[in-house]
C-alpha cells in the first residue's frame, strides 16, 4: 500500500512505523469486513509522487519566470 504524508520527514516516520504497528489490526479488519478468499499480506509504502510533482512545478515556474527577463 502507497502511503502519503502531508509533513516533515519526522512525520513520514511516525506514520509509517504506526501503519507497520496496526498492520495486523488492519489485516484482520479487512478479513472480517470483505469477502476475500485469501486476505493479502499489507506492506506499507511511502509514496513521494506528491512531493515529486511539487518540485517539478516549482522549477516549471523558475524556468517560466526567467523565460520572461
Amino acid at each position: 500500500v502507497f502511503v502519503s504524508v502531508l509533513g516533515d520527514e519526522a512525520q513520514w516516520t511516525g506514520s509509517l512505523a504506526a501503519l507497520a504497528s496496526a498492520r495486523g489490526f488492519i489485516r484482520n479488519w479487512l478479513r472480517q469486513h470483505l469477502d476475500l478468499r485469501v486476505t493479502p499480506e499489507l506492506d506499507f509504502r511511502p509514496d513521494r509522487s506528491m512531493e515529486h510533482a511539487a518540485r517539478i512545478q516549482a522549477l516549471l515556474r523558475q524556468v517560466g519566470g526567467e523565460a520572461g527577463r
